[in-house]
C-alpha cells in the first residue's frame, strides 16, 4: 500500500511547489514598490499562460532645463484569462534626484509609486499575422503631485491601441507596430505645474505609436529594436508632452522559462518630458504555454498537444 501512495504524494508535492513559485512571482508584482515602457506585443497569450517582465533602470535626464537622476523599477504582468484575451498589469516605482546649483545649492529627492496600469489585449487575428486591440486605464498611486521633482502628471489616463505583427516562420524573427490614443483627464489642483502656470487644466492627450523588429541571432541570444512615440495634441490650456524614443534590447535565454535582458532607452526628441539616456536590466518569466518562439520574449518551445487539449 505504501508504494501505491508514494508516487501521487511526490507528484502532488512538486505540483504544489511549482504552483507556489508561480503564484509567488505574481504576488510579488503586487507587493513590490515597483517607469520604463513595458514591452508590447501584437499577439495574445494562450489561456492560463502568464508572462512577467521586471526591469530596473537608471538614467541621467533633463527635465524643463533641469538636470536630474532617475532610478526606476517596473513590473509588467500578462495573464491569459480567455483564449482570445489577456489581462495586463503595470506596477511602477520611481525615484528622481534634482540638484539645484546656485548660491544656496539644494538636492531635492522624490520617490514613490507612480501610475498603475490595468487593461486587456484582445486578439482579432491569430498567427503568423497578429492583430490585437489593447485597452489600458492608468491611475495615480502613492505620490504627491505638489512635490518637486515631479514624478508624474497625476492624471487618470485612458488608452486604446490597435497593434499588428508578422512572424517570419520558419525564421525566428518578427516585425510589429501599433497606433493608439491616450485620453487624459484634469490635473490635481495641487499639482506642482500649476504653481508656475495656473491656467493649465490638464496634460495634453497623446497619439501613441511604435514599430519594432526582433530576431533570435543565436539559440540563446535575442535582439530587438523599437522606435516608440508619444505625440501631444495641441489643446487649449493643456500642457503639451511629446517624446520619441529609440530602444535597442539584447536578451539571453537562461532556460526555456527565463530570459535576462539589457535595454537602452535613448531620447531622440522630447517636448515637456524628460530627455536623456536610461539603461535597464530586466528579467522575463514565462508560465504555461508560450507563444511561438519567433514572436519575441513571450515565445518559447510550444507543446502543441497540450495547447490543443486546452482549447
Amino acid at each position: 500500500m505504501r508504494k501505491l501512495y508514494r508516487i501521487p504524494t511526490v507528484f502532488l508535492f512538486w505540483t504544489q511547489v511549482v504552483f507556489s513559485i508561480r503564484v509567488g512571482l505574481i504576488f510579488l508584482l503586487a507587493c513590490l514598490p515597483l517607469p520604463a515602457i513595458a514591452s508590447e506585443s501584437a499577439w495574445v497569450l494562450p489561456r492560463d499562460s502568464s508572462y512577467v517582465e521586471i526591469q530596473a533602470g537608471y538614467g541621467r535626464l533633463v527635465d524643463q532645463g533641469q538636470n536630474l537622476q532617475q532610478m526606476g523599477l517596473t513590473a509588467h504582468l500578462e495573464q491569459g484569462f480567455l483564449e482570445t484575451a489577456t489581462l495586463l498589469l503595470d506596477f511602477p516605482f520611481l525615484t528622481r534626484v534634482l540638484e539645484r546649483p546656485g548660491q544656496t545649492p539644494a538636492t531635492l529627492v522624490n520617490n514613490g509609486l507612480t501610475d498603475i496600469g490595468i487593461g486587456t489585449r484582445i486578439r482579432l487575428i491569430d498567427e503568423p499575422f497578429g492583430l490585437s486591440l489593447r485597452g489600458m486605464l492608468r491611475a495615480p498611486l502613492g505620490y504627491d503631485p505638489s512635490f518637486v521633482p515631479i514624478l508624474g502628471e497625476h492624471s487618470l489616463d485612458i488608452e486604446a491601441a490597435l497593434q499588428a505583427g508578422y512572424a517570419f516562420y520558419p525564421l525566428q524573427a518578427y516585425v510589429q507596430g501599433g497606433l493608439g490614443y491616450r485620453f487624459r483627464l484634469r490635473y490635481d489642483k495641487f499639482h506642482a505645474r500649476l504653481a508656475s502656470e495656473p491656467s493649465l487644466e490638464k496634460p495634453s492627450d497623446q497619439v501613441l505609436g511604435f514599430v519594432e523588429a526582433g530576431v533570435w541571432i543565436l539559440p540563446q541570444l535575442f535582439a530587438s529594436l523599437t522606435l516608440s512615440a508619444e505625440l501631444g495634441m495641441a489643446q487649449a490650456q493643456a500642457f503639451t508632452q511629446s517624446q520619441l524614443l529609440l530602444q535597442p534590447l539584447l536578451a539571453w535565454r537562461v532556460n526555456p522559462y527565463v530570459d535576462l535582458s539589457l535595454q537602452l532607452n535613448q531620447s531622440l526628441w522630447s517636448q515637456g518630458q524628460v530627455f536623456g539616456t536610461q539603461v535597464l536590466a530586466g528579467a522575463h518569466f514565462r508560465f504555461g504555454q508560450p507563444l511561438e518562439r519567433g514572436m519575441g520574449l513571450r515565445g518559447g518551445e510550444v507543446d502543441y498537444a497540450e495547447r490543443d487539449d486546452s482549447l
